[in-house]
This record gives structure tokens, C-alpha cells and sequence, in this order.
């Protein structure tokens, strides 16, 4: 078999989290919290729940609600169009 390296499963799911793919954002949280590939933080592990969870992850949404967190995810097209609208106002 393979030999499991956690160490680069976290850098390949990080490449694959900055061009926003929701599911590698969720895995990368997943490492963060329980430590495999990098220093356990649970803090770190919950704002990429959110990204993903933003991003249409269910599975995301399912993990903070099982840690007592109740989100409700915000489409990154409804934050542009609120800022624009927001930018309209102002003009």
C-alpha cells in the first residue's frame, strides 16, 4: 500500500482550498481538528467549516451544529451583490 503523509495532504488540500473547493476547505478543517498534518485548532477548523459551509458543504454545516455552533451560511455571490447594493446607497 501507500504511505499515508498527512503532512502533504494538508498542503495539497490547502492548494486546493485557495482556488475554493468546498470539499477540500472541509477536509482541511477536519486536519486542524484533530491534528493530522498540522497543530491541532479547533478555532481554525471552525472558520473553515463556515468557508465551506458557505461555499455549499453541507457536511460542514452538519460538524458546527454537532459543536453547539448554529450558522447560517452566507453564498459568497449574496455578499458581492450586498456590497454592491450597499455601494449603490452610498452613492
Amino acid at each position: 500500500g501507500v504511505e499515508v503523509d498527512k503532512k502533504k495532504a494538508v498542503q495539497l488540500y490547502s492548494q486546493a482550498a485557495d482556488k475554493g473547493h468546498a470539499s477540500a476547505i472541509f477536509n482541511l478543517a477536519y486536519c486542524y481538528r484533530n491534528g493530522d498534518g498540522v497543530k491541532k485548532d479547533k478555532e481554525k477548523a471552525i472558520t473553515l467549516w463556515k468557508k465551506a459551509a458557505d461555499l455549499g458543504n453541507a457536511y460542514a454545516l452538519y460538524n458546527l451544529k454537532a459543536l453547539g455552533i448554529d450558522y447560517t451560511p452566507c453564498p459568497p455571490k449574496q455578499e458581492q451583490q450586498q456590497q454592491q447594493e450597499e455601494e449603490e446607497e452610498e452613492e
